[in-house]
This record gives C-alpha cells, structure tokens and sequence, in this order.
C-alpha cells in the first residue's frame, strides 16, 4: 500500500510540474506580425505580461523617445513606448492564454485577447476580438538575447 501511494504522489507531482512548465511555452521575446516591434512575455503573480522591448525606427531616431502619442487618454500620451506593458492578465488555460488585453500604441486601443503557442514553440497565435469581431495574428518566436541592432 505504501508503494502505492508513493508511485500515485510521483505521477501527480510529474503532472503538476508539467502543467507548470507548458504555461510557462509563451514566456520569451516575440516578434510581432508586423516584424516592427519585439515583445518580451513574462509571468507575474501567476498571469502572463508582455512589454515591448524593440521597434523599428529609422536610424536616426531615438528609439527610447517614443510615446504612446496616439492614446485616447491625454495624460498618458507622454508614456514610452519602449517598456510598455501591451498583454495584460493573461491567464493559462490548458493550452491557451485568455481573458487578456491587448493593447495597440499605434491605433490607441485596448482589445480583448488570448494566445496559442504552436507545438514547434516557434510561433505565437494572438487572436484580438472586440465584438463580434476578432483576428488571429500571428507572431514568430525570437532568440532570448536580442541581437546587436535591437539594443539601439
């Protein structure tokens, strides 16, 4: 009986590792569908975030003087975009990340979303729905270390 009980703890602490571990697929640095942004996914108090970490700019322009200009609220139009938080309160959810927003510092709007990791780990389905209406985009999966172009 011992023994029994001894391998049935094993196999439920193997499954809850592994449960942890497949929520934790999403947590890295994506590239958005457009390949003009990068965003880093990270967990805090057990909900998904992701922040921007890279956009494309002219060579000329100072990345880290960008602002969220275009937010529908005028007291946070001085906010910068580099650091931004733009996925919030995501929550896991056997294989999917839900009941998040999204938000968009080019359009100014907050949207509800959730995600799906492909099984290769290599690309991130963010599906935005307001309404009725929702689009799924989808995101590609970047190295860990950004390279040398994305720390200007």
């Amino acid at each position: 009986m011992k023994r029994l009980i001894i391998i049935l703890s094993t196999l439920l602490f193997a499954i809850a590792i592994h449960a942890q571990s497949d929520s934790e697929r999403i947590i890295g640095v994506w590239l958005n569908h457009l390949e003009n942004a990068k965003v880093e996914i990270f967990q805090r108090d057990g909900k998904f975030f992701g922040k921007i970490v890279w956009i494309d700019t002219p060579a000329d322009v100072d990345i880290n003087l960008a602002t969220d200009r275009n937010n529908p609220d005028p007291s946070l139009r001085n906010r910068k975009i580099m650091g931004l938080e733009i996925l919030t309160d995501l929550k896991y959810d056997d294989g999917i990340w839900k009941d998040g927003k999204l938000y968009s510092p080019e359009k100014g709007k907050r949207v509800n979303c959730k995600l799906k990791v492909s099984g290769d780990n290599q690309t991130l389905y963010v599906t935005a729905s307001r309404g009725l209406f929702s689009k799924t985009l989808e995101w590609t999966s970047v190295n860990k270390k950004l390279d040398a172009k994305d720390e200007n």
